[in-house]
């Protein structure tokens, strides 16, 4: 997730340089035709995207990128995927192509951690009841980042306060992962459903077992600190200088 969110940060500063040239709009687009159909050419187009875009120019870029998509090959996964990326960056998740681009690329992308931004950038409407999670979660044979749509989805349900769901999540997660790197944060769903429900000896317990998956470190002192304040406001004072 966090690789996810650094490569994410780098394409929206891709996205956000001054302003180029317009001698470099025309030897771009010059090359998009001369290449076409070839790694080079998808290259170019990926540039000439992000320039015009850059020119302001971003229904022209936003149309470019759904032509080249249109035109590639089934072999060519991995520029899909980063022409998808790139069309719902342009574009905005709150546009039409934007967000089918990006639903495109969460669905059947081949890059783990491109579909992770995907999902990123869609928001919490995808993980809410009837949308587009449900319908990932549930396929056979499982979805590739399965245990990100869980998380995703049961932080979701936290935020919201359906904390049934979110607690079904968070354990169907831990069932299925046992060893996942995401246990922590499915534990802190857990807490989180604890905490707000005022059940503070089981957010103490949820706290001691987050803590004891993270290395020490800033999160793992926290949660030391929220293990205590569970144990003092459920009065077990004992175990709350302890802690």
């Amino acid at each position: 997730q966090q690789r996810a969110q650094f490569l994410l940060a780098q394409y929206q500063v891709e996205l956000r340089r001054t302003p180029p040239d317009p001698s470099l709009l025309d030897e771009l687009r010059r090359n998009v035709n001369k290449y076409q159909g070839t790694l080079t050419g998808y290259l170019y187009a990926r540039q000439y995207a992000v320039v015009l875009d850059l020119a302001a120019h971003k229904n022209d870029a936003v149309m470019l990128l759904q032509q080249q998509l249109l035109a590639l090959p089934p072999s060519a996964q991995a520029t899909a995927d980063d022409f998808h990326l790139l069309l719902g960056l342009i574009a905005g998740p709150d546009t039409d192509p934007g967000r089918q681009a990006l639903t495109e690329l969460l669905r059947n992308g081949s890059d783990r951690t491109k579909q992770r931004i995907a999902l990123q950038l869609l928001g919490p409407a995808v993980a809410r009841p009837g949308g587009l999670l449900d319908d990932l979660i549930g396929v056979t044979p499982p979805h590739p980042i399965l245990e990100d749509l869980l998380l995703f989805r049961a932080q979701v349900n936290l935020m919201d306060k359906r904390y049934g769901l979110a607690t079904t999540d968070a354990n169907l997660l831990l069932e299925k992962f046992p060893g996942s790197t995401l246990k922590p944060a499915a534990l802190g769903v857990l807490l989180g459903v604890a905490w707000e429900q005022r059940r503070y000896h089981l957010a103490a317990d949820y706290a001691m077992k987050a803590r004891a998956a993270l290395p020490p470190g800033q999160m793992h002192a926290r949660l030391g600190v929220i293990e205590a304040e569970a144990w003092f406001r459920a009065r077990d004072f004992s175990s709350a200088a302890d802690a």
